[in-house]
């Protein structure tokens, strides 16, 4: 692609600037092949292959694809751990969309630790967003076994010029989910305009995702009782069901046609000016760039229980050092250099073009857009108290939730009826689950 061809050029000229075109010192000039494990291999050409070679010219690599690993009906989890056993990369990126497999890697003795390599060369993590570190060391048991280059999280998305014509104040930083659907109810009564929407959302994912803001729970801490028919959940329920009623939510699972290949983003009311909010991530905002309305930032909506922690904010691209790697030195060497200043610097000399996740050293922010994203804090555990069985029956719960509460909005049944029935269906699922884990 010309972009690229024209990214790769104008970094190679950025980097014989900055260097004078001389090769840098390395601790050997012996030829070192290293594998790589990574996305694709023209992301790893566009993110770091040129600055490695300018930096470490004695070092080839070799990119294996992610794509090889995934197949469907398999657990990602394992399909990744037997593939990398396998081909025995030396650097392993760690997909963000496998949730535990960090965690397991570690477990299971797959990564090099780092932090002896980190105090031996005077490595500068104080230049790092704190964050996604203490979240990579947390789910490490106080060891780092890999760097966080970039991170993800979410924030509002808010249409300006819908607020300004119907006279509406802007949403602020921390606001609770509750106080944001308050906000959408005020868009009551518009033709075709929506308070609120939100790509991939469904009615069920809206009531879960409103819960947990406020640090409620659906299964007790011994993970075998399903706890749904609760007042915490009536709660949320009763003002869920009250905000779908007045038609403010554009609910865009109800709009997909199961008949059709259907892309969310055509139907998100948001980007087509049509609707006062949402919230999604940094690579949302490439949809934006070109649109014609006016819009704003503000952070993602707190948990009143703990006002300064995101609830999304996480770890992107991850890297780490294979234990099996006959080249840790060398692989240490490339990966100290990815996640270094230099890098950083050389990188935003060249970007042209928005990227789907942020940088974790915040001296190179070049878009005052992005800043949103990083005025709160990072759930140390979120990596830490990940469960498998909860991530794979989400989907399920939220389901029965869909059907139950569209119940409740065709006053087929009551809320209380509702939660009944969502505990009750939810118990039969989850106890089926874990019977054929083996728990009993």
């Amino acid at each position: 692609m010309m972009r690229t061809f024209y990214f790769t050029m104008m970094l190679t000229i950025v980097i014989c600037l900055n260097a004078a075109c001389s090769p840098p010192e390395v601790d050997t000039v012996e030829e070192v092949e290293l594998k790589v494990l990574y996305a694709s291999k023209a992301a790893f050409q566009s993110d770091f292959h040129n600055l490695i070679q300018a930096k470490l010219p004695n070092v080839n690599i070799q990119v294996i694809e992610f794509q090889q690993i995934f197949t469907p009906g398999r657990d990602r989890t394992d399909s990744f751990i037997a593939f990398i056993k396998e081909q025995r990369p030396d650097l392993i990126a760690i997909p963000n969309d496998v949730p535990g497999l960090y965690s397991k890697l570690v477990k299971q003795d797959l990564l090099e630790p780092l932090d002896g390599r980190i105090g031996k060369d005077a490595f500068d993590l104080e230049a790092l967003m704190p964050g996604p570190v203490e979240q990579l060391r947390s789910a490490g048991d106080g060891s780092l076994f890999a760097l966080p280059l970039t991170f993800t999280g979410d924030a509002l998305f808010y249409n300006k010029e819908l607020f300004d014509e119907h006279g509406i104040p802007y949403p602020s930083d921390g606001m609770t989910f509750a106080e944001i659907m308050q906000l959408a109810q005020r868009f009551a009564g518009l033709k075709d305009t929506f308070g609120y929407s939100e790509v991939y959302q469904s009615k069920g994912s809206l009531v879960l995702q409103a819960g947990h803001s406020e640090n409620l729970i659906w299964l007790d801490a011994a993970g075998k009782k399903v706890l749904f028919n609760t007042d915490g959940w009536r709660s949320v329920l009763t003002r869920i069901a009250d905000t779908l009623s007045t038609g403010v939510v554009f609910d865009t699972a109800a709009q997909l046609d199961p008949s059709k290949k259907q892309n969310s983003l055509t139907l998100d009311p948001f980007l087509k000016g049509k609707s006062a909010m949402t919230i999604a991530n940094l690579e949302y905002m490439q949809n934006l760039q070109k649109d014609s309305f006016q819009w704003g930032l503000a952070s993602e909506p707190i948990n009143p229980v703990k006002p300064t922690v995101s609830r999304s904010l996480q770890p992107s691209k991850t890297i780490g050092i294979s234990r099996q790697s006959a080249h840790a030195e060398t692989a240490w060497q490339a990966l100290a250099f990815m996640n270094s200043d230099e890098a950083a610097r050389l990188r935003s000399r060249v970007a042209d073009e928005l990227p789907s996740d942020l940088p974790v050293r915040t001296a190179f922010i070049s878009n005052e857009r992005w800043e949103p994203f990083y005025r709160l804090e990072a759930d140390a555990a979120k990596w830490t108290s990940f469960n498998s069985l909860i991530e794979y029956f989400t989907p399920v719960l939220t389901g029965i939730i869909d059907n139950e509460i569209a119940r409740t909005l065709s006053q087929e049944q009551t809320i209380d009826q509702a939660l009944h029935n969502i505990e009750h269906m939810a118990a039969i699922k989850w106890n089926e689950q874990l019977q054929a884990r083996g728990d009993k």
